[in-house]
């Protein structure tokens, strides 16, 4: 009986690796179809996408989740400083789209193509860093490794940003926020340059359609936009299971801008995130 149950075990593994092969298929060009991102285009980058994914089901959390009870312990404990007024931030109308399944690269689908609007949301970017040239920095993505982002030149309470400063306003090499390239257009064609975020005169791959945008707010900022239906937590965000590196708390994903009066409110959002991050100007309330 022992030997025979030996002799299976072989076959038994075999039988299940094969029913597992469309399904590898299937979600590798899947992750392939999320388009750029900060883990690569490879299966290294898809199979540690699938790690993170595996803790954070295993840590009971929601891959794109809405829980602010993190945020509101941050608040308890003094964190309740505000850059956004209520008014700034309706409740968005409409459903929110549907969420691709992988924790890295966040992303969502995007429905329709919009030249102008993408074109209008990336002047946001370039507008704030032409409006706070000693604050801020237009550049090519740390995190995403391509896509326009905007850095912090010295945070607050930092010294210097030309190096890494840990500081929990700020994802590496002070990354603020960074609008994600288009999926349909790269997915299977692109191949990323790994540009350097301090690269001068860096121009950002057109896109065909506005895209989501990853941006970091305080606590009470994150709260409020992720409540009205604008955002959702980065899986990374504040205190992830292991081995999810840990990124700032009020990192959201904000989805991609519809109209202008998703454009307007987008606006609101990366400048609270410029000054949050950047201390570009103090908070409306505290």
């Amino acid at each position: 009986m022992v030997s025979l149950s030996l002799d299976v075990l072989p076959l038994t593994s075999f039988l299940t690796m094969l029913l597992l092969v469309p399904y590898i298929y299937k979600s590798y060009n899947s992750y392939i179809a999320h388009g750029p991102g900060g883990l690569g285009q490879h299966w290294k980058g898809w199979a540690t996408s699938w790690i993170f994914t595996l803790a954070i089901w295993s840590a009971g959390m929601a891959i794109h989740s809405t829980d602010t009870l993190f945020l509101e312990r941050l608040i308890e404990n003094g964190e309740n400083e505000r850059w956004l007024r209520d008014e700034d931030i309706p409740v968005r109308e409409g459903l929110p789209p549907v969420m691709l399944p992988f924790p890295i690269p966040q992303r969502h689908l995007v429905e329709s193509e919009n030249i102008d609007l993408a074109a209008a949301q990336l002047e946001i970017f370039t507008n704030l860093a032409q409006k706070y040239p000693h604050h801020l920095r237009f550049g090519c993505s740390k995190l995403e490794h391509d896509g326009p982002a905007l850095f912090a030149r010295q945070a607050p309470h930092a010294p210097s940003m030309d190096k890494f400063q840990p500081n929990p306003r700020l994802a590496p090499l002070g990354e603020l926020m960074h609008i994600h390239l288009c999926p349909f257009s790269f997915a299977y064609t692109y191949t990323p340059n790994f540009c350097s975020p301090f690269e001068d005169n860096y121009a950002p791959l057109p896109s065909p359609a506005p895209q989501s945008v990853h941006l970091t707010l305080s606590p009470g900022d994150a709260i409020a936009v992720i409540e009205k239906g604008w955002a959702v937590r980065h899986p990374a965000s504040g205190n992830p299971p292991r081995p999810i590196p840990p990124l700032p708390a009020g990192l959201v994903l904000v989805f991609a801008p519809r109209d202008q009066v998703d454009l307007a409110v987008l606006s609101k959002m990366c400048e609270a995130s410029a000054a949050f991050g950047a201390g570009i100007r103090p908070p409306i309330r505290a």
